[in-house]
């Protein structure tokens, strides 16, 4: 974005009514750019993005519009970049993301998880040193979808699917578990997934090499011994633009997911 006039973000309800527009511009910016965008419970949008001035200063920040659509509340995050957001239910804003240093170049060992506060900045950042860091450090996968951030009231979940590894972060008692997941026995790739409020995990996946390609659900079963696989959802095969196939997760509403049947764009759905 180039302008401060640009809406950065739009949302819109389950009915295809526009919600909120953000507007995202910070003083002396000669563009800013937005990385990822989530919605409170009660409504509220969050933003994260960076910026940088006519020097090439970058700073990168995590911010709430206020009523009026430009951002009231914000908080600087910059040597790290947040590449994704999920708001807590206690008004802390949780990210997973990189430290860089002047060179704009990712720093290694530093933690990939962290809560920001609107008030108090950084609350404090996770020991991730138990993932895959190589995997990890491609923050957006080798394709859209691939790595996922999601919370709900309890549980912050961070998957990466190049990584096959689920790691949940229980907020209460700050323990990180690390869940090594099975590789899918056919190559699929991966077009969204979402976490309910339950805390069950799904995804939806393409399956490229069939004619015409497939598309279908998965769920995501941890064993007693803590590995996970993911099994499929009956009756969610369909092709693209099918009357049954769930082409692309969008996210979830509570415990209902939400979805498209076709991953170009169109109608989207709701479902349990």
């Amino acid at each position: 974005m180039k302008s401060a006039e640009e809406p950065a973000v739009t949302a819109y309800d389950d009915s295809g009514k526009l919600t909120h527009r953000g507007y995202v511009w910070l003083e002396g910016a000669k563009a800013v750019s937005i990385g990822d965008a989530s919605m409170t419970k009660s409504g509220q949008l969050v933003i994260a993005g960076g910026t940088h001035d006519a020097d090439g200063v970058i700073a990168n920040f995590i911010g709430m519009p206020g009523k009026d659509g430009h951002l009231s509340q914000m908080v600087r995050t910059s040597p790290f970049l947040p590449a994704y957001i999920c708001p807590a239910d206690d008004g802390t804003v949780w990210s997973y993301g990189i430290d860089r240093d002047v060179n704009l170049r990712s720093v290694p060992g530093g933690s990939l998880l962290r809560p920001f506060s609107f008030t108090n900045g950084q609350v404090q950042a996770v020991n991730t040193s138990g993932l895959a860091q190589g995997w990890w450090r491609l923050l957006q996968g080798r394709h859209p979808g691939v790595v996922s951030l999601y919370c709900n009231s309890n549980t912050v979940t961070l998957y990466n699917d190049d990584a096959h590894q689920l790691a949940r972060l229980d907020i209460g008692s700050g323990t990180l578990k690390i869940i090594d997941v099975v590789p899918r026995p056919e190559a699929t790739d991966i077009t969204g997934i979402a976490l309910t409020s339950s805390g069950d995990l799904f995804a939806s996946y393409l399956f490229p090499k069939r004619v015409p390609p497939v598309f279908g659900l998965f769920r995501l079963a941890v064993s007693n011994s803590g590995q996970g696989k993911w099994l499929m959802v009956g009756g969610t095969l369909g092709t693209q633009g099918g009357e049954n196939g769930v082409a692309q997760l969008v996210g979830t509403d509570g415990d209902d997911l939400v979805y498209r049947r076709n991953t170009r764009g169109g109608a989207v759905f709701w479902s349990k």
